[in-house]
């Protein structure tokens, strides 16, 4: 299933003030596919020094917009 995978994440930086992270993406999920692993697979894509960073906003849904049926059928 094709899902839409979005991670934040954020740490200080060495030279003050701080560093961010967007990770944004489509994803093909196996059937079983956990979010947790979705999530561990998402902070392993984060550049080196940001992958332990703290995560602002992660979120991991489907991306097929579901048609309600008055929309196809007319009712």
């Amino acid at each position: 299933m094709e899902m839409l995978l979005i991670l934040t994440v954020s740490a200080p930086a060495a030279e003050g003030g701080m560093r961010q992270f967007t990770l944004s993406r489509l994803v093909v999920a196996k059937a079983g596919t956990t979010r947790a692993e979705m999530y561990n697979w998402a902070r392993a894509q984060c550049p080196e020094g940001l992958r332990e960073a703290n995560t602002l906003f992660f979120s991991v849904e489907p991306n097929a917009i579901p048609v309600p049926v008055e929309a196809v059928t007319g009712r």
